[in-house]
């Protein structure tokens, strides 16, 4: 190791046990979109991991599977801001009942899947979908709201 410092040459990376090294060939080299994907898919993990980005932060990814409401709510720019805005309160909700009343918590999960399915069950209706956000933002404020003035 000594010698190689001095020399300039760096070791070979060292791969997990069973790993073989891959071969690149023009297509993986060129960038192209998975590649892109990796790299943005890592770049929205660093700043989750900094904390940037969490007081805003979508529910769910947009990349991968995903299901139709999904695809519809990660398609329309104002049903990914409800998003936003349900996942933040939904949250926050949970932060204020651990310190106040964790009596509560059960109820609120319980509430916060039963959206899940309604949102599912729109399917690709921007309506229905704008719908259960409405409904279930107006739940999380109004229990945020009792449970901070009891």
């Amino acid at each position: 190791m000594l010698n190689a410092r001095r020399s300039g040459h760096r070791p070979a990376c060292r791969l997990p046990f069973g790993a073989k090294p891959m071969k690149l060939t023009e297509r993986h080299r060129g960038g192209d979109e998975m590649e892109r994907t990796i790299r943005s898919g890592l770049l929205a993990v660093a700043m989750l991991a900094a904390g940037l980005g969490t007081a805003a932060a979508q529910s769910f990814a947009c990349m991968g599977r995903l299901t139709i409401d999904e695809t519809t709510v990660c398609d329309d720019a104002e049903l990914r801001e409800a998003d936003e805005r349900v996942a933040a309160a939904y949250t926050r909700l949970l932060d204020i009942l651990k310190r106040a009343d964790r009596g509560f918590i059960p109820e609120v999960r319980r509430h916060q899947r039963d959206f899940l399915a309604r949102r599912k069950a729109c399917r690709a209706d921007v309506a229905c979908i704008q719908d259960a956000y409405d409904e279930q933002y107006t739940f999380l404020r109004r229990m945020g709201n009792n449970a901070q003035n009891p």
